[in-house]
Parts: C-alpha cells; sequence; structure tokens
C-alpha cells in the first residue's frame, strides 16, 4: 500500500514547490514593478543607445539624418 502512495505525495510536494516558486516569481516582478526610482538610476546609469550617434552628428556638424546629402 505504500507503494500506491509514494507517486501521489511525489506529485502533490511537485505541485507545492512550483507554487511556492510562481509565488516568490509574482512578488519579484511586482516589488520591481511598484518602484519606478531604480528604473530611473538604471536608464541615468546607462547611455542611450541612440546618444553616441546623436554625439557624434552634433560634432561633425551633421545634424540630422534627414537633413545630410551624400
Amino acid at each position: 500500500m505504500s507503494g500506491d502512495a509514494a507517486p501521489v505525495i511525489m506529485f502533490i510536494a511537485s505541485l507545492y514547490v512550483f507554487g511556492v516558486v510562481l509565488i516568490y516569481a509574482l512578488a519579484r516582478a511586482w516589488e520591481q514593478a511598484l518602484s519606478p526610482r531604480d528604473r530611473m538610476k538604471i536608464e541615468r546609469a546607462r547611455p542611450s543607445v541612440n546618444a553616441g550617434r546623436d554625439q557624434i552628428n552634433e560634432l561633425s556638424g551633421r545634424g540630422n539624418r534627414d537633413n545630410f546629402r551624400a
């Protein structure tokens, strides 16, 4: 009889572990979504992808790409 109960116990234990991991992941995502200050710090610390191109265009005197004629 104990041999029949082992798969059921393992299934219930795996559901319990899955639930705990899911709740942890949702709580972490919720915490990150509610803290815009951290996101702003990251955006300020990381330069924009276009920032380098804009600085090069300003230094070269080209200006906007639409105004540039080859």
